[in-house]
Order: structure tokens, then C-alpha cells, then sequence
């Protein structure tokens, strides 16, 4: 079950929610993923709140821990190649070393998150035009990972 707002000062509803909505959150994770990313609420839509608690678990958070730690780890050990097809930006990994490690320890904390956190380093490590990817963009990768953790705040707001 989740919690939709239906209007500032009207109240909110509760909504169950089917097998096929979860699915459909899925199949839409980039799009959805994008929107939580821009601040949209998770409480604004059926979907968007489904998605959000799927990014929030702890299975979720910690594969996104551990992919990125990865990461790291080949960057340091310099056996730099291609993840997915896509040329890693290892210098920049190497550059923004302790703001990616910061970033997992805010995705291992015990701790509830916004899902904005989560889908903000989701972001980086699925976007292949971003920061962590694209080559022009290494000099956004330190940013962008202490956006995230400033998200994964439990006091920034949902």
C-alpha cells in the first residue's frame, strides 16, 4: 500500500497497489526515475510512488552500493574496461574517489531515504551520457555524487 496526495489541504488516499503496477514501474524505471531525480513527488502518482519504494529498499540501495564500489575498485586497480559497452570515465572515478565512497556509505546507511537520493545515483550509474560515462562530463562526476549523497539526507525531504 501506498500513500498518493491528491491536493495540498484535501487529504491524501491510501491505494493498493496491483502486481502489474509494480511491473509497470519497472518496465518505466528510467522515466520515473528521471522525474523522482527532479523532485517530483513520489506521492503525486500511483507509479512514481511504486517506484520510489522500489529505489528506497534495502536490496535496491545496496546493489546500487556495491555496483558502484565496484566501480571504484577497478578505477584504483587500473584495470579500466568497458561496463555494459560503456567506457567508464576512470580518471574522474579516480578524482571523485571520496564522494562515490561517501555516496555508498549514504546508500548502506540504516536508515530511511528520499527516494530523490537513490534515483539521483541510479542516474549515475545508468545514465551513459552522464558524468560517470561521457567523457566531456568527468568534471561533473564529484558533483553529482555529492548532489546524490545530499539528497540521501533523511532530513532533505522525501
Amino acid at each position: 500500500m501506498i500513500v498518493v496526495l491528491r491536493e495540498i489541504d484535501v487529504g491524501v488516499d491510501s491505494v493498493r497497489v496491483a502486481p502489474w503496477q509494480r511491473a509497470v514501474a519497472r518496465l518505466l524505471a528510467i522515466r520515473l526515475d528521471s522525474m523522482l531525480a527532479a523532485g517530483i513527488s513520489p506521492e503525486s502518482s500511483t507509479l512514481l510512488g511504486v517506484r520510489a519504494l522500489q529505489l528506497v529498499s534495502t536490496q535496491h540501495r545496496d546493489l546500487a552500493a556495491r555496483s558502484m564500489r565496484r566501480i571504484i575498485a577497478e578505477a584504483m586497480s587500473e584495470r579500466a574496461r568497458a561496463r555494459n559497452g560503456l567506457p567508464v570515465n576512470w580518471a574522474a572515478v579516480r578524482v571523485a574517489r571520496t564522494e562515490l565512497c561517501d555516496l555508498c556509505d549514504a546508500l548502506e546507511a540504516p536508515v530511511p531515504v528520499p527516494a530523490r537520493g537513490v534515483a539521483l545515483a541510479n542516474e549515475l550509474l545508468t545514465d551513459g551520457a552522464g558524468p560517470l560515462f561521457h567523457p566531456a562530463r568527468a568534471h561533473e562526476l564529484t558533483m553529482a555524487a555529492l548532489h546524490a549523497v545530499d539528497a540521501l539526507d533523511p532530513m532533505s525531504g522525501w
